[in-house]
């Protein structure tokens, strides 16, 4: 079936879109969610944070985001259809408005999906990915929300890394399987849902943007407008074959690193590399190999071009020093004396270092590192370090040092540790640490 044969407003009667809106809030929740209730019509739910919340169809929930401060809140619904979802955006926005306030973490997260017993070529679960990244125009989204297209919270979707890291840019194949596409929840656009029929666009967002209401309804019009597109043409044209070079190309820096020695440290004078704390050249090219897919990861999933890079050869682990990073994902990696935003870390330890809107799982804080608006699960907090105004959550968490503000919900709490009257505990345990 043709796109040009159908008009705009065919498709906005199988078009749905749920919300997730981010925002804080000075006064009581409960109260403020009366507010909301009066907007939208319906009751409006307060649940906690928790990773795997769904909404269901016909309520309204008000989400606690303690991972950016306990005054973070999120305003969630499921996809509704497409005329009644944008009055609920406008009705939701005056409200945040009038009660409530955002900063620059602050995303508005749209979740689209189609009605296929309207339109049947219109289903999410057979959309290509890669056509859509390429076939994409973000310039067209940042023009609404420029603060956007530099926000770390917001990454571009023009981030495509070869799967093969010999490849270069000169030698494309337009397949999906040849590249590692965006697959986290800090970029422009999430494809995770995908085969459940849904894709999330998160470009909306930044200080005040629930004073741009226009705007954010142009912006989720052209989203809607090119998923649509690419469903009806799924093809690659050579328009899209022309953005990927221009994108690979973007990585043939990061690729010409990884092939040797010589080449990461002509391609990145900036970072120190040393094996065993030793700067025996001889020696780091015998081990180059064993670590340079880890420093590869990293590179391609941060804004790392600058600081100290160690490899314990005993441990086989990696250990960086004296960076300030924001880090999209990372895992099993030391950090000394950094000053950090990590999106998503797993089993990572920090000596010294301050790190700030963070989430981390199964990861270690040491010697007097600081943790602010975070979101920290089944962690080991030593008694040196400071946490303010964070989640705290998971059996394995285990505190034994300073924790301002926030949540705790579970975990044990050591005797040497110093809670304060504002945090809330909650199904947590005392033990006895040395």
């Amino acid at each position: 079936m043709d796109f040009k044969n159908f008009q705009d407003q065919q498709i906005s009667h199988a078009v749905r879109f749920g919300v997730d809106l981010d925002f804080y809030c000075k006064f009581s929740i409960k109260k403020v969610a009366q507010k909301f209730s009066a907007a939208v019509g319906g009751e409006v739910i307060i649940v906690p944070d928790d990773d795997g919340f769904i909404p269901e169809q016909g309520k309204f929930y008000i989400k606690e985001g303690f991972n950016y401060g306990s005054e973070r809140y999120s305003f969630i619904s499921a996809p509704l259809p497409y005329t009644h979802a944008r009055a609920l955006f406008i009705r939701v926005l005056l409200t945040i408005k009038e009660y409530c306030y955002t900063n620059e973490t602050c995303v508005a997260n749209i979740n689209l999906t189609y009605d296929t017993n309207l339109i049947k070529e219109l289903d999410i679960r057979k959309l290509n990915p890669l056509k859509f990244i390429l076939e994409f125009n973000e310039d067209m989204v940042w023009r609404f929300f420029p603060d956007q297209k530099n926000s770390i919270y917001v990454k571009s979707i023009k981030t495509i890394i070869p799967q093969n890291k010999f490849f270069r840019s000169e030698n494309l194949k337009i397949e999906s399987f040849n590249y590692i596409l965006p697959n986290q929840p800090f970029f422009g656009v999430i494809f995770n849902d995908i085969k459940d029929g849904f894709i999330q666009m998160r470009y909306i967002g930044g200080k005040d943007y629930e004073y741009k209401v226009v705007e954010a309804l142009d912006v989720i019009g052209i989203f809607n407008s090119f998923v649509s597109r690419c469903l009806f043409d799924p093809s690659y044209n050579a328009k899209n074959k022309k953005e990927l070079k221009s994108i690979i190309k973007n990585a043939d820096k990061i690729l010409e690193g990884y092939a040797s020695y010589e080449s990461f440290v002509e391609t990145f004078p900036d970072i120190k590399l040393t094996v065993d704390m030793g700067d025996d050249v001889q020696h780091i090219k015998t081990f180059f190999p064993k670590f340079r897919d880890q420093l590869f990861d990293l590179l391609a999933s941060s804004d790392l071009n600058k600081g100290e890079v160690n490899y314990d050869a005993a441990m086989s682990h990696i250990q960086i020093r004296h960076v300030k990073l924001h880090i999209y994902e990372v895992k099993d990696w030391e950090f000394i004396d950094s000053d950090l935003i990590i999106e998503s870390g797993r089993e990572c330890s920090f000596f010294g270092c301050k790190i700030e809107s963070s989430s981390l799982t199964s990861c270690n804080i040491y010697r007097f590192s600081s943790v602010k608006n975070s979101r920290l699960k089944d962690t080991y907090i030593n008694r040196t370090c400071e946490v303010t105004n964070t989640y705290i959550y998971g059996d394995l968490s285990t505190i034994d040092g300073t924790v301002k503000g926030g949540l705790i919900k579970g975990g044990r709490v050591g005797n040497h540790s110093h809670i304060s009257k504002e945090t809330e505990l909650i199904d947590y345990s005392k033990i006895y640490t040395k």
